[in-house]
C-alpha cells in the first residue's frame, strides 16, 4: 500500500510541479533526460527501499569537489568529503548547503574513500594506504595524519573505503587486481582491516566475479532489465545502518550490487548513467537515507540523496 500511495503521489506531484516556482527544493535541478517515469522503478523502489530513478535532492558541489570520490557522514550533519588529487578532507554542511571548512592531512596523491567513525576520520588512497586523524586536532585547517601501509598496492587500485560497524573492521574495495603478495584472487576483491587489533586481513572479506552478478541477474530474470552483467570495478562501498548490508557501488557499469556480510549477492541495481554521471562515492545516514557521489567529469561534482521508503511512507 505505501508504494501504491507512493506511485499515485508521484503522478500528482508531476502535475504541481508545473506550477511551482524554479526555486523549489525537490529534485528540480534535474534535467528531462535525468529522470525516469517511477511505473518503470516501482518494483526496484519496493525491493530496495529506495527510488533510485527519482532522488530526493541532487547536491551541487564546489568546483574543489570535480573530482570527488568518497564521502561519509559525520555525526554533527556534515557530510565529510575527499577528491583525487588533494590530501585534503572537505566538509559539506546539510544544513547551510555549502562547504563551510576543510583539512589539509597529506601530500597531493590519489584519494578514494573516506570514512568517519567515532570522532576519527580514516582515509584511503589507491595503492592501500590509509591515513587516519581526529579533525578535533586540526589546527589552522592542518592536522598531522598517522600513516598506516598495507599489503596492498596500486595494482589493486583500491576506490572505495566502507565501515562495518559489527566486525568493526574497515572495508577496503579494490578496483584493480583482486590478489596480494602474489596470490591469485579471481574476479575483485573486499578486503578488512581491523580496527581493534590494527591488523590488515590478508584473506578477502569477500570476493566477487562477473559471472555471480550474471548468474544472479538469470536466476531472477523479472527484476532486471539486463541479461548479464555489464563493466564491473567496484567505485565504492558502504554498509547499510539498518540491514547491515554492503552496498558495493560500480561507476564502470553502473551498478549498485546489494551482499551480505558473506558476500552473497541480495539484490543490484541498474543505475540511469544519465543520472549517475560517474558514481565514486556512497553513505548512509542513521536513519537509512542513502547519499551517491557523481564526479563531474568536466562540471561541477554532484551528490544525489535518497530517501529510505522501506516500512515509513515516503517524504514527498
Amino acid at each position: 500500500m505505501i508504494f501504491e500511495n507512493y506511485l499515485q503521489k508521484n503522478r500528482l506531484i508531476s502535475l504541481v510541479f508545473l506550477f511551482l516556482p524554479v526555486t523549489c527544493h525537490f529534485s528540480c535541478n534535474l534535467s528531462k533526460e535525468e529522470k525516469q517515469d517511477p511505473e518503470v522503478t516501482l518494483a526496484q523502489a519496493q525491493r530496495l527501499g529506495y527510488d533510485l530513478a527519482n532522488p530526493t535532492k541532487k547536491i551541487l558541489l564546489h568546483y574543489n569537489l570535480e573530482e570527488i570520490s568518497g564521502l561519509s557522514l559525520v555525526e554533527n550533519g556534515q557530510l565529510a568529503c575527499v577528491q583525487d588529487e588533494l590530501g585534503r578532507v572537505y566538509f559539506y554542511d546539510l544544513s547551510e548547503k555549502k562547504i563551510t571548512s576543510s583539512i589539509k592531512f597529506g601530500r597531493n596523491g590519489d584519494y578514494e574513500g573516506v570514512e568517519f567513525i567515532n570522532g576519527t576520520i580514516y582515509v584511503t588512497e589507491s595503492d592501500g594506504t590509509l591515513h587516519h586523524f581526529d579533525p578535533a586536532a586540526a589546527n589552522g585547517g592542518r592536522v598531522q595524519a598517522t600513516i598506516v601501509k598495507t599489503p596492498l598496492t596500486i595494482q589493486n587500485n583500491v576506490e572505495g573505503l566502507g565501515f562495518l560497524p559489527s566486525a568493526r573492521k574497515l572495508l577496503i574495495a579494490c578496483k584493480g587486481n583482486a590478489g596480494i603478495e602474489g596470490n591469485k584472487v579471481k574476479g575483485k576483491a573486499v578486503y578488512a582491516y581491523d580496527l581493534d587489533e590494527n591488523r590488515f586481513e590478508k584473506q578477502p572479506f569477500l570476493t566477487l566475479t562477473k559471472g555471480d552478478v550474471t548468474d544472479f541477474i538469470t536466476k531472477n530474470p523479472d527484476n532486471y532489465d539486463i541479461d548479464k552483467a555489464p563493466g564491473f570495478k567496484p567505485s565504492g562501498i558502504a554498509v547499510h545502518p539498518e540491514t547491515n548490508q554492503i552496498y558495493l557501488l560500480n561507476s564502470a557499469g553502473k551498478l549498485l550490487i546489494i551482499l551480505n556480510v558473506k558476500g552473497e549477492i541480495q539484490d543490484l541495481a541498474v543505475l540511469n548513467p544519465k543520472l549517475f554521471r560517474q558514481p565514486e562515492g556512497i553513505c548512509f545516514a542513521p536513519n537509512g537515507d542513502l547519499y551517491i557521489a557523481n564526479e563531474g567529469a568536466g562540471g561541477r561534482g554532484y551528490i544525489l540523496t535518497f530517501d529510505y521508503l522501506k516500512g515509513t511512507p515516503p517524504k514527498l
